[in-house]
């Protein structure tokens, strides 16, 4: 596969993903938004920011279906790589029963998991690690994915501050084979 095609196919499969996570979400006023939960959009608009003013180089790999293409030295649009992340936000007020809150010490860090009580949330888990001793956020992780009678996807980000970006994931449609794919980037 060249490289031209398994871009392309990168970028359509990134479309695929941000509208299938966009298209069921309810539309609230952001002018009334109220704070249930951790605030995703909030928390990589201010990120987005921050290493934007950064203008740091990164390394970029991303792999469709076991074929890799690497990219080093990069300079990245922010706000078009935590897009996804900014969609998994679940600060809606028609879904604030819809998750648990659940927190764990664990060591110096605090885990803070919101789990989705139903299986019709895109969103199923996000899980935010932060420092105890500095109160510095260490890491995200958000599981993520949709099930019907013709496609089933699976998604799980992953976002280490200054270190690591990473989407994993599979998507299939009832009759053909699966689509795997996988971006990580690394600081």
């Amino acid at each position: 596969m060249n490289l031209t095609v398994l871009r392309v196919a990168l970028m359509s499969l990134w479309v695929g993903v941000a509208v299938a996570v966009v298209s069921c979400q309810n539309i609230d006023s952001e002018a009334t938004k109220t704070v249930y939960f951790f605030d995703l959009k909030t928390y990589f608009e201010t990120e987005i920011k921050r290493l934007e003013s950064k203008n740091i180089k990164v390394n970029k790999k991303a792999t469709l279906n076991g074929e890799t293409n690497d990219m080093a030295n990069l300079s990245v649009d922010w706000a078009k790589e935590f897009a996804i992340f900014v969609d998994c936000d679940i600060n809606k007020p028609s879904w604030k029963d819809s998750y648990s809150t659940d927190s764990l010490v664990v060591g110096l860090e605090t885990v803070t998991t919101y789990a989705a009580k139903g299986g019709d949330k895109k969103v199923k888990k996000i899980m935010i690690y932060k420092s105890n001793t500095s109160n510095r956020l260490n890491k995200i992780t958000i599981a993520g994915g949709t099930q019907n009678l013709l496609y089933s996807s699976e998604t799980e980000l992953i976002y280490v501050p200054d270190i690591l970006v990473g989407v994993v994931g599979r998507q299939a449609l009832f009759y053909g084979k699966s689509t795997t794919f996988e971006t990580e980037i690394r600081f």
